[in-house]
């Protein structure tokens, strides 16, 4: 950093706010660093830029996982990130009495921002009013010159020869060449190859990032992430490869009607000689319910499940069969339609049952799948089997129990099983279904892989088809 800009530097009182902390819009979280972010490998060029304002919070990425590195950058996006930028040193100032923009009110998400910020990215004054053009993309020179201010380096006297060798400056107003001549001598803003500054050009998500960090090496009441650490390689085998099946070797699937359509398919797979779940076993029957899934012991009535031949209580039956992994799908019959608070207590016992004669067994609950629209009926309901899911959810979480999304993927825009999935335009899948069902468990599988958790003994990715990606 140059000496000049050390005394010349304004002072600001460093104080916390949370104020600014939630940004609505586009800048959504998704990952914390640059590796983590689907089109940010580590050879780009704003990687690691990218990666510490991320891994700050000043930038954040989008739902998807990805960063959009090139895409053009709005003036209320890059108010909303001098907003963060001011939270971090100094109190928000009271909102004014009435909005400074004509074209900035209450009512834009980004109004709180913009004000914010409009002492160091200002609006424009047109037919003898103020806009601030909110949706309008904000161009190198805006966002350069505001950079300039908000550091301070506009007290500091600048050199315009540094602005000799670029072509396109000589149209500049005064004010702006100083602002450009400052940038370039703290390193804030580059010049092209072409000896171009190009200051009236969108900005990127990416360059906004490179001289945010540029800028901020000046201010020394601003904490910035180190950069992100080397990215490993892992290779990522494809959903349909066969690999994440292997997760599922050793499992046993235990439910009713619902899980014996999964288990059809997986053997119409098997026969094909496609992989489906491993080696995995299923214990389903129609019409099986929690009443008998909860039992400690053998008991003659109701519908029971069997095992070489020999009907047996649940968790007799995955003790004889040394299951080290259950996945278990119930609620239907007995839970959702019926009492789903006595539903849930039956599923708790029937797992505290399992647990109990099957000592470190790995215990994973699959929700209820969706209904048809044209199935529902008064009691067996979408809206019962959403509020029969939650609670099963929050019954995992008090036990230490994983659960697995099998209801999310099926549904349609208005949560029913998609019609394109159900055999009986009731609760029960078609072979799409079930393939979309096994896709499911893939991907459950992947995560498992992705995050560490799990690695099948002797079986190399690399042996499968797919990429590499990079991990942070």
């Amino acid at each position: 950093m140059n000496h000049r800009a050390t005394a010349a530097r304004l002072s600001l009182v460093s104080t916390s706010t949370v104020f600014f902390i939630i940004l609505l819009g586009v800048f959504q979280p998704a990952h914390a660093g640059a590796a983590g972010f689907t089109d940010v490998g580590r050879g780009h060029w704003a990687y690691e830029q990218i990666g510490r304002l991320t891994a700050t919070g000043i930038l954040q990425g989008y739902p998807d996982g990805s960063f959009r590195p090139d895409s053009h950058v709005q003036r209320q996006e890059f108010a909303a990130i001098l907003a963060r930028l001011l939270a971090m040193v100094k109190p928000p100032a009271p909102l004014p009495p009435s909005p400074t923009f004509v074209d900035a009110t209450e009512r834009l998400w980004s109004y709180q921002y913009i004000e914010a910020a409009k002492a160091y990215f200002p609006g424009y004054i047109t037919n003898g009013s103020m806009s601030f053009r909110p949706k309008s993309f904000a161009t190198r020179g805006e966002v350069m010159s505001a950079l300039v201010e908000f550091v301070g380096y506009g007290v500091i006297t600048a050199d315009l020869g540094v602005l000799t060798r670029f072509s396109d400056v000589a149209g500049l107003s005064t004010q702006l060449k100083i602002f450009a001549a400052l940038a370039l001598e703290e390193n804030i803003i580059a010049g092209y190859s072409d000896d171009t500054l190009r200051l009236g050009d969108p900005v990127t998500r990416a360059e906004t990032s490179a001289m945010l960090i540029n800028a901020l090496a000046g201010r020394s009441d601003i904490a910035i992430a180190d950069p992100p650490p080397p990215a490993r390689q892992l290779y990522v085998p494809d959903e349909d490869s066969g690999f994440y099946d292997a997760f599922y070797d050793g499992a046993v699937f235990v439910g009713d009607s619902v899980s014996l359509g999964l288990r059809n398919y997986a053997l119409y797979q098997r026969g094909k000689s496609l992989p489906a779940l491993g080696s995995a076993s299923f214990l389903a029957e129609v019409s099986y319910s929690l009443k008998v899934s909860s039992r400690e012991s053998f008991s003659s009535a109701g519908v029971n499940l069997s095992y070489e031949g020999e009907k047996m209580a649940l968790a007799d039956i995955l003790s004889r069969m040394g299951a080290k992994k259950m996945f278990i799908m119930m609620g239907l019959n007995d839970g959702v339609a019926d009492d789903p608070s006595a539903g849930i207590a039956k599923y708790a016992q029937t797992l505290d049952i399992v647990q109990k004669k099957n000592p470190g067994i790995a215990i994973y609950v699959e929700l209820c799948t969706p209904i048809a629209k044209k199935g529902e009926t008064a009691r067996l309901n979408r809206a019962n089997v959403g509020a029969f899911n939650e609670a099963l959810k929050a019954m995992c979480a008090g036990r230490g129990i994983e659960w697995v999304d099998t209801n999310g993927p099926f549904r349609d825009g208005d949560n029913y099983l998609r019609a394109d999935y159900t055999s009986d335009n009731y609760v029960h899948f078609n072979n799409s279904g079930a393939a979309a069902w096994l896709g499911a468990l893939r991907q459950f599988a992947k995560c498992k892989y992705m995050s560490g958790e799990w690695m099948p003994d002797g079986l190399a990715a690399e042996s499968f088809s797919g990429s590499y990606a990079e991990l942070g």
